[in-house]
């Protein structure tokens, strides 16, 4: 029975891995050049509706707004699109640039990671945001 009920488990989990979808996005400015080292990742488990979404711009390009355009261009893709109802964003404590965007967009700072991560020389958190559908359009 032991060894049925762990293969209902891992068939389970197999299931849920496989409904795992991750998507990119190339970033255009204005004038339709693209952007150089920039990237987005989107971790959508469509079962539950929910998406871990991430941005990440050169410093060349910091300043312009190009995180918090995209950002909201890929929040409403989720909503819209996709029809999620829980979005997560994760931010490295040293990065208030970036959780300034999540801010901006209405996502809610929901916890912090305390020192789990090594970053430049020394542990640092991780902040954890989190948006629901409702709030998105209520917006």
């Amino acid at each position: 029975m032991t060894s049925c009920r762990h293969c209902s488990t891992k068939s389970r989990r197999s299931t849920s891995i496989a409904r795992i979808d991750f998507l990119g996005f190339a970033l255009l400015t204005r004038d339709n050049r693209r952007l150089d080292r920039y990237s987005t990742r989107h971790k959508i488990q469509d079962r539950t509706r929910w998406a871990e979404i991430a941005i990440s711009i050169a410093p060349e390009h910091w300043g312009n707004g190009y995180a918090t355009e995209a950002s909201e261009l890929i929040v409403d893709y989720a909503f819209t699109e996709r029809n999620l109802h829980r979005l997560q964003a994760r931010v490295i404590e040293p990065n208030d640039a970036s959780a300034s965007v999540w801010e901006k967009l209405g996502f809610t700072r929901e916890g912090t990671l305390r020192e789990n991560q090594f970053y430049e020389g020394e542990y640092v958190g991780t902040r954890y945001y989190g948006l629901l559908e409702d709030e998105w359009e209520g917006r």
